[in-house]
Formats: structure tokens, C-alpha cells, sequence
């Protein structure tokens, strides 16, 4: 008897971040965003937060949320 291969879950392609903004020696939290990767993450964090000044979109950082 052949057993057949189990049926793999589909991977996510969005990944949850936590958004900061760095001010100084903190960092204050805004929210959180889904995007595939850092990069994406944090453009996506200065659109949705309506960051606008050239300086402070340099001070946005993420950090991808641990899954379960």
C-alpha cells in the first residue's frame, strides 16, 4: 500500500511587522503593517502613517512578529 504525501499548508506571502519610529535613544511604537519583506514593511508603514518629513522616514524601523 502507498501512502500519499500529506497536503503541504500554503505559505503566506505577508508577514506582520511592528512599526517603530527612533527618536534619540527610544523608540516609540506606531502599529503594525503586512508586507511581504523589511523593505516593503516600512514603505508601506510611511504611507499608512503619513510620514512626510525626509528625516523622520529615515528614523522608521521594523521587527517581523513571531508566528505560532
Amino acid at each position: 500500500m502507498v501512502k500519499k504525501p500529506k497536503a503541504s499548508k500554503p505559505r503566506r506571502t505577508e508577514r506582520h511587522w511592528i512599526v517603530y519610529l527612533i527618536i534619540g535613544k527610544r523608540a516609540g511604537r506606531l502599529g503594525t503593517v503586512a508586507a511581504a519583506d523589511c523593505d516593503a514593511a516600512i514603505a508601506k508603514a510611511i504611507d499608512e502613517f503619513g510620514i512626510t518629513d525626509p528625516e523622520r522616514r529615515k528614523r522608521v524601523a521594523v521587527s517581523p512578529i513571531a508566528e505560532h
